[in-house]
């Protein structure tokens, strides 16, 4: 059976509020089992979460990095992807290829390959099962789960060269002019 296109944008993962965008949206259906063929489904292995985030999360927490990871797993539960409801950011994703859907297989991805997203966790459906480590410093999370990356969503090749995590921080950089945007407004 041939899977349905989906939405380029991902516009079919809206739950609530319907006609919404993934990104403002308030929930996303991140069930891997609803294949469309327009998204690339990854196990994810970490998450790089936005700094701003991190450290507001950290601070409902009372510093304690377990229950960063508990308010990251119910922020997964409740909304369908990693959405910081205070901060309104999220992060991006290291993981594996799992599936390629039919209709973005020019992209170039094949099961196996190691990718990281460039599109925030805020847009990006997400399921989550546990959390494995924590790493303040770095404000990344290892986790097993599962992301649905939509067609419209830039999605990069793990380089060779440099170690994972390494490279994870340098592509989440895209986020950092915005931030201090935010953070040095008057």
């Amino acid at each position: 059976m041939t899977a349905p296109s989906g939405d380029p944008l991902g516009t079919h993962r809206v739950l609530s509020p319907k006609g919404a965008m993934p990104q403002p949206a308030e929930m996303l259906d991140a069930d891997p089992t609803n294949e469309f063929a327009t998204e690339i489904i990854v196990d994810v292995t970490t998450l790089n979460i936005d700094a701003a985030s991190f450290r507001q999360m950290e601070e409902a927490s009372d510093g304690d990095a377990e229950g960063v990871g508990r308010l990251v797993m119910e922020t997964v539960a409740r909304r369908g992807k990693q959405h910081n409801p205070v901060t309104g950011s999220g992060g991006m994703l290291l993981g594996v290829v799992k599936r390629v859907g039919e209709l973005v297989k020019n992209r170039g991805f094949q099961p196996g390959d190691r990718v990281a997203t460039l599109a925030s966790l805020s847009l990006t459906p997400l399921a989550l099962r546990r959390v494995i480590a924590i790493r303040p410093a770095s404000a990344q999370i290892d986790v097993e789960g599962t992301a649905i990356v939509f067609a419209s969503a830039p999605l990069a090749k793990m380089p060779a060269d440099l170690s994972e995590r390494l490279a994870l921080a340098i592509l989440d950089v895209a986020g950092a002019a915005p931030q201090v945007a935010r953070l040095a407004a008057p």
